[in-house]
């Protein structure tokens, strides 16, 4: 039970660690999705804030040509102006690109637009009438205030467009700080949590590891008693797998087998136990099989024989029950058996020795009382064509084990 509960709380640490760790990794690979978003939109608000000035600074650039014409009459104060006219319509066809995700951009732009063509008339027109009457004919346009108006509102567009991205970066910003900070406390706490876990997991295994430690020393010093206790036995021991295959042979079986234990550990049963009828020398059930089969204690038959490896044979006698566990789970057979050979001979000696008595007792012509060493009768044998008279049941003297008195009868 111990070790199951250990078993399910490794197991349970393993898949919460199995768990925890992938959804780190999610959330980091989303947390990382929206920084590199958030890093490109800034950088795309950056670049809208670069072209943004360009275009503020190519329309200055042509108002600041203008005058110094206006002022010198020198043709070569008008370079910037038609640098600025030449790179203007490059400059608004970038921020529509850069806005085209933005309807309030794209207004402003819709607005900027006719500004900055207006602006450029305007300029065109101080410029071709300093051509045509002087400075004092373009003075007057400029002292109009239209040229000045259409400036400030090209710089008001252009600020409410930068003020925006501005704002926009800002939140951009702050979201990539928070995925930021999002990724670092879900990276951290999912490699605390795992931490954690793998520590449980390792205590649980060391202390585990431990236990089996003791439990394995207990269980070796067990068998160890078990082999020791078996080998000293004067019957003959061989233990099985479920599989019939020989795990343990003490030297008595050791020594009616013809195997030592090297040579049967993990052969067939049938092999190592050879058993045959004595009276017909045909094979016999190896009792082990009769375990598997019936589950229960099982004894051999009488006259069965062994046949030793080294080619001799025992009469035996043998039991043969299942090892199971406290839960009733199979672990083996365990066999154990003993040579009757010498018994068997000694009983075949005491029947021949009792039919040749009772041959001898029965050639004889006068009657015959046999009793045994407590005085009892134990054979009345009455000679032939005579009768017994009364003989009185007392208990006669003895010396040994058997006493026979031979009594002759009057007819």
């Amino acid at each position: 039970m111990r070790w199951r509960l250990e078993r399910s709380l490794i197991l349970a640490g393993f898949l919460a660690a199995a768990v925890i760790l992938p959804l780190v990794g999610w959330e980091s690979y989303r947390d990382t999705v929206r920084v590199a978003k958030t890093a490109q939109a800034r950088r795309h608000s950056y670049e809208l804030g670069r072209v943004l000035d360009e275009t503020r600074a190519r329309v200055v650039d042509a108002e600041t040509g203008q005058r110094g014409f206006l002022l010198t009459g020198d043709a070569a104060y008008l370079e910037p102006y038609h640098e600025a006219i030449k790179n203007l319509d490059r400059v608004t066809d970038e921020l529509k690109k850069l806005t085209s995700d933005n309807p309030e951009q794209q207004k402003r732009i819709a607005t900027l637009e006719p500004l900055i063509a207006g602006k450029l008339a305007e300029l065109q027109r101080t410029i071709d009438l300093h051509r045509k009457r002087g400075l004092a004919g373009a003075t007057q346009v400029v002292l109009g205030g239209q040229g000045k108006q259409l400036m400030d509102r090209i710089r008001a567009v252009l600020t409410e467009m930068a003020d925006q991205e501005n704002n926009l970066r800002d939140v951009r910003s702050q979201e990539m700080a928070e995925a930021l900070t999002g990724t670092r406390r879900i990276v951290l706490a999912g490699n605390l949590v795992s931490l954690m876990l793998l520590l449980l997991v390792f205590a649980t295994s060391i202390r585990e590891l431990s236990h089996r430690k003791h439990t394995q020393q207990a269980l070796a010093k067990s068998e160890k008693l078990l082999s020791t206790t078996l080998g000293s036995i004067g019957d003959a021991v061989i233990a099985t797998d479920m599989n019939g295959a020989v795990t343990f042979m003490n030297s008595v079986a050791q020594s009616l087998t013809g195997w030592t234990g090297a040579e049967a550990m993990g052969k067939s049963m049938d092999l190592v136990f050879d058993i045959v009828d004595k009276n017909t020398r045909s094979p016999i059930e190896n009792p082990v099989k009769r375990v598997f089969r019936e589950r229960k204690v099982v004894g051999l038959a009488d006259h069965t024989l062994l046949l030793s490896k080294g080619g001799r044979e025992y009469d035996i006698e043998d039991t043969a029950a299942p090892i199971l566990t406290n839960s009733g789970e199979g672990l083996g057979v365990v066999l154990v058996f003993r040579d009757i050979t010498a018994k068997n001979q000694a009983e075949e000696e005491t029947r021949r020795q009792k039919e040749l008595l009772q041959l001898i007792l029965g050639s004889i012509a006068d009657g015959v009382v046999v009793a045994d060493s407590a005085g009892s009768f134990s054979s009345l044998m009455r000679p032939p064509s005579r009768s017994w008279a009364s003989v009185p049941r007392t208990r006669l003297p003895t010396s040994g084990l058997i006493s026979m008195a031979a009594i002759c009868l009057t007819p």
